[in-house]
């Protein structure tokens, strides 16, 4: 004789729950927190942004960062001197990943709109104006 399953009303609320966080409690939601403050929460955050955001694993970004030697792809400044890790720099009409930048550069690329004809006459400029020293 088959046993019939009993219905549970709140498994399936079980669920809602986790997959909108406007639903969780107090003590979820600070589990949660404490866990994504860890070293281990916050290498799958970024495990999880890497793969979702740019389709890279966190191991492909650390082989970027040991080709680029920890620098800004760019302006060539060192890791350790930024406040945050490097940035994942990517085309965005085609989401190709290019290289490892710091937030600045990355920043300064996206207000330019990664336009090179802009970034070269923004570069024409400051020679312009270059004061002679």
């Amino acid at each position: 004789m088959a046993t019939q399953k009993e219905y549970d009303p709140y498994k399936q609320l079980d669920s809602q729950k986790r997959a909108n966080k406007a639903y969780q409690s107090k003590t979820e939601y600070k589990a949660i927190k404490n866990y994504l403050g860890t070293p281990k929460g916050k290498e799958a955050g970024k495990r999880s942004k890497l793969k979702t955001k740019y389709g890279i694993t966190l191991e492909e970004y650390k082989e970027k960062l040991l080709k680029q030697q920890h620098k800004c792809s760019i302006c060539g400044i060192d890791e350790a001197e930024e406040t945050s890790s490097l940035c994942v720099d990517h085309d965005h009409a085609t989401g190709k990943v290019r290289d490892l930048l710091c937030s600045k550069c990355n920043v300064g690329l996206g207000m330019f709109k990664e336009n090179i004809e802009t970034l070269a006459s923004a570069i024409s400029y400051l020679n312009k104006h270059r004061e002679n020293k």
